[in-house]
């Protein structure tokens, strides 16, 4: 079950409640590297825990990155970089 939030109108997701929802339903079901989106997700989740996708701005996503790209190596980064935008559009592979 996801956490939502009445807000202005609509209803609002949970970045880690979205995350569990995409593993489930798109990653694991369509893709061969689901692990490596799972490992990526753990560490999204942990940064972004308790925001609702519409509080996430690109300011907050860019420190994220910045963060993580001192802690990783160039190819682990460039993949964690493209979970957030499938997360978001699962259908744009």
């Amino acid at each position: 079950m996801t956490s939502l939030a009445r807000a202005e109108g609509s209803f609002e997701i949970l970045f880690e409640d979205q995350a569990k929802e995409y593993m489930e339903l798109y990653s694991k079901q369509n893709k061969k590297s689901w692990m490596s989106d799972e490992t990526s997700l753990n560490h999204l989740k942990e940064y972004f825990k308790g925001k609702y996708l519409s509080e996430i701005t690109a300011e907050q996503i860019e420190k994220y990155k910045a963060k993580r790209k001192a802690d990783l190596a160039r190819p682990s980064l460039d993949k964690s970089k493209q979970t957030p935008s499938k997360l978001i559009s699962p259908g744009n592979d």
